[in-house]
């Protein structure tokens, strides 16, 4: 983690291995690895408000989706995300967080004859603790 004033960068990197195998097949029904990296960026306006930036995959080192059942469905990921984090007490319930945001999402399929997928999400969401 890295912090200057109000701004923190934090970077992360997440792995999934899923591999599930029936005794009657010789080859397994699902078998995939993703390698992600992640950078997270929060900027401070106000104690109970900040600006949150993240991206799962960078340029260098892509989000990796390799997938050994169907070798159709590997693919590189990008995910860029944009948001603001309200948070504040409502009738006693502590810490209520209020997301205000975009999220733009890249996948390129190694093979041919899929097609790349882009979508662009804005959304809002509250979290509420109980």
């Amino acid at each position: 983690r890295w912090t200057r004033g109000a701004l923190r960068l934090t970077p992360k990197f997440k792995h999934r291995t899923i591999f599930e195998k029936t005794d009657s097949d010789d080859d397994p029904r699902v078998s995939y690895s993703e390698f992600i990296p992640i950078i997270l960026g929060e900027y401070s306006l106000t104690p109970k408000t900040s600006f949150l930036a993240g991206a799962q995959g960078v340029p260098l080192l892509s989000f990796r989706h390799w997938d050994r059942a169907d070798k159709d469905a590997t693919f590189t990921q990008t995910d860029y995300t944009f948001m603001f984090k309200l948070t504040a007490d409502y009738f006693g319930i502590r810490d209520n967080s209020f997301f205000f945001g975009y999220q733009r999402t890249r996948k390129n399929f190694d093979r041919s004859g899929r097609p790349d997928f882009k979508q662009g999400i804005l959304f809002a969401e509250l979290i509420s603790p109980f």
